[in-house]
């Protein structure tokens, strides 16, 4: 890890996703390749001021590991990642024709946005 990080553009950026809504201060780690401003866009999300005091340590009274729920990233972590990944992109000076792209390519993204949140969370396999 300490070669990759002796390259130029990588750090490792940690924050506690516990202030972008996550149950629990779960200390995250990610190494990053050109995202010099990832810590500014990850506290300009955060949703609290201070972390929380729950516990997600162990099994809950159904047998479930109370970590299952921290598998998907709180959405204003998403926010945050993804507002670092634009502001590193080169700014577009021209609109793209959506007319000129492929259907299938358009069905396709539009297949893959996201408009609900659910309640259930994915099986762990860990067991």
């Amino acid at each position: 890890m300490q070669f990759i990080l002796n390259l130029p553009g990588f750090q490792l950026r940690e924050c506690a996703q516990g202030l972008l809504g996550a149950t629990s201060t779960k200390r995250t780690g990610l190494l990053t390749l050109n995202l010099p401003d990832l810590p500014l866009h990850i506290r300009a999300n955060a949703i609290r001021p201070d972390l929380p005091r729950a516990a997600t340590i162990g099994v809950d009274a159904e047998g479930r590991f109370r970590t299952a729920i921290l598998k998907e990233y709180p959405p204003a972590f998403c926010r945050g990642l993804a507002e670092s990944f634009l502001s590193h992109f080169p700014p577009v000076d021209h609109l793209v024709d959506l007319d000129q792209l492929p259907e299938t390519f358009l069905a396709r993204c539009r297949s893959m946005v996201s408009t609900e949140m659910g309640h259930a969370i994915g099986a762990d396999f860990a067991r």
